[in-house]
C-alpha cells in the first residue's frame, strides 16, 4: 500500500519498535528500582500495541500484492510470524500490567519477562524485515524501471 507514491508499511512500523523498545527498558529500569517508570512503560506498550496493529494489516495487503519469489516471500512470512508474535507478547505482558496496576516484584516480574522476550523476538523479525528490503529488495524501485522511476519524477 501507498500514500503519495511511498509504501506506507515501512513508515508505520518505526513507531512501535521505537515504543516497544523504550518500553521495555523503562520496564527493565522501574524492575530495578525506579518505580516511576512502571506506568510510562505500559503507555509505550500500549501505542506500540496500537501502531503495530496497523502496520501488521498494511503489511499484510503488501505481502498478499508481493511479488511471486519464493525467498523473499519465504523470508516475509517468517517476519509476519515473528512480528506477530512479539505483537502478541507485548499484548500479554499489557494485559498483565493492568492487572497489577502496581508495580511489585510479584506482579512484576511476568510483565517485564514478557517485555523482555516480545523485545527479543521483534529484532528477530526486525531482521527479517530487513532481509527484505536490503536482500531480496521487496519494495525497492530498481534502476532503469521507466514505471517505478516516473512514479518518482512526478511525485
Amino acid at each position: 500500500m501507498r500514500i503519495f507514491g511511498h509504501l506506507i508499511h515501512p513508515m508505520l512500523v518505526h513507531f512501535p519498535l521505537a515504543f516497544w523498545t523504550l518500553g521495555t527498558v523503562f520496564d527493565v529500569a522501574a524492575y530495578a528500582g525506579w518505580p516511576a517508570l512502571w506506568q510510562p512503560a505500559g503507555i509505550l506498550i500500549m501505542l506500540g500495541l496500537a501502531i503495530g496493529l496497523l502496520a501488521a494489516i498494511v503489511g499484510a495487503v503488501d505481502y498478499a500484492l508481493m511479488a511471486p519469489d519464493e525467498k523473499a516471500r519465504a523470508a516475509a512470512e517468517i517476519h509476519m510470524m515473528l512480528m506477530v508474535g512479539a505483537w502478541m507478547v507485548y499484548l500479554m505482558a499489557y494485559v498483565l500490567r493492568l492487572e497489577g496496576a502496581a508495580l511489585s516484584a510479584e506482579a512484576g516480574l511476568l510483565p517485564v519477562s514478557l517485555s523482555v522476550a516480545g523485545f527479543l523476538i521483534m529484532a528477530v523479525g526486525g531482521r527479517y524485515g530487513g532481509k527484505l528490503v536490503y536482500h531480496h529488495g521487496v519494495g525497492v524501485a530498481k534502476r532503469g524501471d521507466p514505471a517505478a522511476n516516473a512514479k518518482k519524477d512526478a511525485a
